[in-house]
């Protein structure tokens, strides 16, 4: 196993220097898991570069980074936790993990590669959780020289120093160290049941009250002009995704990403959204606000394309296929940064600003709740509660003077 490469350096697919393709960066890194090299590929970036020389100047750039963290240690499979190899441990040391490997005994990622095959029914953001949540705890294992242990060498001590390392080291906040807990909580369970171990060693795992909020919240009045002018100017598309977060509070993800033309019924007004790309697994339809229907019909003609085209296609028009999953969050980062605006803008801020403006304006709250897919109004208080906060006309308005 000494003998073959851990990785295959950086290397630039142009498309035989087609501007108008989907260009990328790929290598290659040897998993821990199974000893066999997987490729990875860099799409970032390439579409907001318009001509073939920046596209060059943006592959060189990328290529260099990742030449230099490869050769510095770097582990691609352990890119959630950057703590694991990071600075400090060199190629060599990469080397001599492979080196150690004991492929006789069941280890934990022996036994992870048995156990995820039976959750893959779930929704596939949540499986790669999974897979993310064990590769991190699997190399962090590896760096503590447990890599090739069996699975029973798996104490309570291993795993609450683990979870120390998320809470001290990694500064995790309180949720997202449940997360490990209940997804490593699964599988020691299932080896338990399958008598893979006597017992689970998910024992006195510590705790920690620390809050990381980063969820977008709705953009600053002051500051919605300044971004539309750009984005109406520079990114027509983007203004369109904008649109149907703000009037329709439709979800940037599956919600608008993976929208088609036969979604938009625009003699009605409104949009049939199916329950295989709605968060809560039940379709909804929404309205469509006379303004920004017109512009539907109007300046995007969406009538004269095919039913089955996605909206929001790889060459700023309706097409055959989606958009890049990070495309457009990468595009409106990158107009905000222009204007030297706060980054917890998110482009999912905007359903949270239409939310904001559209209870201001005095739209009933059940109206809202249907246009949010909301199941309840319960579910609507918690979601204004979490996103846009308190709010009282009275005290604004009626608050006696001092």
């Amino acid at each position: 196993m000494s003998r073959n490469k851990i990785c295959i350096l950086p290397k630039l697919y142009d498309c035989n220097g087609d501007p108008k393709k989907q260009w990328f960066v790929y290598f290659s890194y040897r998993n821990p898991a199974n000893n066999k090299m997987t490729r990875f590929r860099l799409y970032d970036g390439f579409t907001e570069c318009r001509t073939k020389k920046s596209k060059y100047a943006h592959a060189e750039k990328v290529i260099e980074e990742y030449t230099y963290r490869l050769k510095s240690g770097w582990n691609p499979f352990t890119d959630d936790l950057k703590a694991v190899y990071e600075d400090t441990l060199q190629y060599s040391t990469v080397a001599r993990i492979f080196k150690k490997a004991r492929t006789d005994n069941k280890t934990f990622n022996y036994y992870s590669n048995l156990f995820l095959p039976e959750i893959e029914g779930m929704a596939k953001k949540t499986y790669n959780n999974y897979v993310s949540k064990y590769r991190v705890f699997d190399n962090w294992l590896a760096k503590q020289g447990f890599a090739g242990n069996d699975i029973t060498y798996i104490t309570p001590d291993i795993i609450r120093n683990f979870f120390l390392f998320l809470i001290n080291d990694e500064k995790l906040a309180r949720i997202t160290v449940k997360k490990y807990q209940h997804m490593l909580e699964r599988i020691f369970d299932w080896c338990v049941k399958h008598k893979y171990l006597r017992i689970s060693p998910m024992q006195d795992i510590p705790d920690t009250r620390r809050r990381n909020d980063q969820t977008p919240r709705p953009i600053n009045e002051m500051d919605i002009d300044k971004l539309v002018e750009v984005i109406k100017k520079k990114d027509k598309q983007l203004w369109l995704t904008i649109q149907l977060e703000y009037y329709c509070f439709l979800r940037p993800g599956k919600e608008i990403r993976m929208s088609k033309i036969q979604w938009f019924d625009l003699a009605r007004g409104v949009i049939n959204v199916p329950r295989e790309v709605v968060k809560t697994d039940n379709g909804k339809t929404v309205i469509i606000p006379k303004q920004f229907r017109e512009q539907l019909l109007n300046e995007w003609r969406l009538h004269l394309y095919p039913a089955d085209y996605f909206l929001i296609g790889p060459n700023g028009l309706p097409g055959t296929r989606p958009l890049g999953e990070n495309s457009l969050r990468n595009r409106f980062n990158v107009i905000r940064d222009s204007l030297n605006l706060p980054t917890t803008y998110k482009l999912y801020s905007w359903k949270h600003t239409g939310n904001a403006r559209a209870a201001d304006a005095g739209i009933p709250a059940y109206h809202r709740q249907k246009q949010n897919g909301h199941s309840s109004m319960r579910s609507l208080e918690a979601y204004l509660k979490n996103k846009i906060g308190f709010q009282s006309e009275e005290l604004v308005n009626k608050f006696p003077s001092i």
